[in-house]
């Protein structure tokens, strides 16, 4: 799947950038991007998006692990019921969870480069750009197309689809709802 090569090479991309920005800043200092607005400085992340689970790496690698395969077996799943654009919004988070995963995994942290110079705001990567564009695609693609996916919406969110499940009175409410709807002239009763 094309989804999974674009995640791939983000992964490429990000690990790339975190090589040669980790020799440049590494040393210390700030060094301008775009003066301003975004300067680059060297930080050691060991928790998740503003430092969120610090003191639990763990438990941050075993929630981005499950979060990345329920990502894949969405994008394997749901193939033919999303769109392009779904699938490019998850494939950006694929890749980015990936990347981050890794560094997580092997350094016990996540090189983060990048600092708004206008807000406070957290320093982040080439990665955490990926998946925070691509949750943003996804979610308005979700709002937006994902209600005429073919009931995807509510397969995904409500459950439908689970009649298996359902208790008697439930399959007799339906079967009732079916049985009292009759069309004209098929055999309904005489209304005279």
């Amino acid at each position: 799947m094309i989804y999974f090569i674009i995640a791939a090479l983000i992964v490429l991309l990000d690990q790339v950038s975190k090589y040669f920005l980790t020799i440049k800043l590494s040393g210390g200092g700030v060094a301008a991007l775009l003066p301003g607005l975004v300067h680059m400085i060297y930080v050691q992340n060991t928790g998740a998006a503003f430092s969120f689970l610090q003191n639990v790496p763990w438990l941050l690698i075993a929630v981005s692990s499950v979060v990345i395969l329920l990502i894949a077996a969405g994008l394997i799943r749901y193939r033919n019921r999303i769109d392009w654009v779904g699938k490019l919004g998850l494939g950006f988070i694929l890749g980015g969870a990936l990347s981050n995963l890794f560094d997580r995994a092997i350094f016990g942290y996540v090189a983060d480069f990048f600092e708004f110079e206008f807000v406070r705001f957290a320093v982040f990567n080439v990665a955490d750009i990926f998946i925070t564009v691509g949750g943003v695609v996804f979610c308005l693609w979700y709002l937006f197309k994902g209600s005429k996916g073919g009931g995807l919406r509510e397969e995904f969110m409500l459950g439908k689809g689970r009649d298996k499940k359902a208790g008697p009175r439930d399959a007799a409410e339906r079967d009732g709802a079916q049985d009292s709807v009759t069309p004209e002239g098929s055999g309904g009763a005489d209304h005279t």
